[in-house]
């Protein structure tokens, strides 16, 4: 679940922020883990964060669903884009993994299907309560 408020909260990040300036804070580790995996998406027109796990690299196994060790270091490498960058678009400014720790549905237990879960997440990171 983390995985997936975390990939949400960095997409908007992007789109809020010129992602330069968002990506040289986390370093050029997280940046290459992210580049490789398929998350975080460089093309003509700049970079931008892919949520759907579908879309991943195939190396990464079972999407959101999976535990391996590439899917770790792309966990670590999220963890590491939010916490050296804030949250501005929800009032006050807050580190970015703040605000990912302070997603209220984070039980997981209370949807009944996938597509509830991402609206749910989806409508927090848009400053919503989750709800």
């Amino acid at each position: 679940m983390q995985r997936t408020v975390r990939a949400f909260t960095l997409e908007r990040m992007f789109v809020e922020q010129d992602p330069d300036p968002v990506t040289p804070h986390a370093g050029d580790r997280p940046r290459e883990v992210l580049a490789e995996a398929g998350v975080l998406v460089e093309d003509g027109e700049g970079a931008r964060v892919e949520t759907d796990p579908d879309l991943w690299s195939s190396s990464l196994g079972e999407g959101l669903s999976g535990d391996g060790p590439l899917l770790q270091e792309v966990d670590q490498a999220l963890a590491d884009f939010l916490r050296e960058n804030t949250v501005t678009w929800c009032g006050p400014e807050v580190p970015g993994d703040t605000f990912v720790d302070s997603y209220p549905g984070s039980g997981g237990d209370s949807f009944d299907t996938h597509e509830e879960y991402e609206a749910d997440i989806a409508d927090y990171v848009d400053c919503g309560d989750g709800g």
